[in-house]
């Protein structure tokens, strides 16, 4: 017996709605973390380099906020991460450009010349790959969309009915 189900994938709004409540929920759980930062990179530089301690704050940070995007997007089942994946690259690379932006105007030379650049800048590419490589890769039913010879939304036609649609 063969189900014939019809999977309907969302519509524009729900992609905006979906993108919209998981930046939201990134941004209101992160918030504390990052504003935490300084008091913790200065406890944890005690035993670290002041590299390694924001690499791993900030890193920590970042992944946290894949988590969120990803359980956000994991709960709505007709939305597909990998219609997005333009829009989280294109995402990813302005972050970059306003955390480098902000934390060079406010550390100038030492942000460079300390290579924090270099580390926020991995931050984002291994976000956003994250992002791309865990629904890929352990759920790829729910990364892509169904092709449509996949799915079939309606019984096929036998011999008897298709001779009928001919004529």
């Amino acid at each position: 017996m063969t189900i014939y189900a019809k999977k309907f994938e969302a519509g524009r709004a729900k992609y905006i709605f979906v993108w919209v409540l998981a930046s939201a929920l990134r941004t209101i759980i992160t918030f504390i973390p990052d504003q935490l930062t300084s008091i913790v990179i200065e406890g944890i530089g005690r035993y670290l380099s002041f590299q390694a301690a924001y690499a791993i704050f900030n890193g920590a940070i970042g992944l946290l906020s894949v988590l969120i995007f990803l359980g956000v997007y994991s709960v709505f089942s007709n939305v597909f991460i990998q219609r997005v994946m333009p829009y989280v690259w294109a995402a990813g690379a302005l972050g970059f450009l306003f955390t480098a932006g902000n934390s060079f105007n406010e550390l100038g030379q030492l942000y460079v010349i300390s290579g924090l650049v270099y580390i926020d800048l991995a931050t984002q590419f291994v976000g956003v790959f994250i992002i791309y490589w865990i629904p890929a890769t352990f759920a790829p039913n729910r990364f892509s969309p169904p092709r449509n010879d996949t799915i079939r939304s309606e019984p096929p036609l036998t011999a008897k009915s298709r001779n009928k649609s001919v004529e």
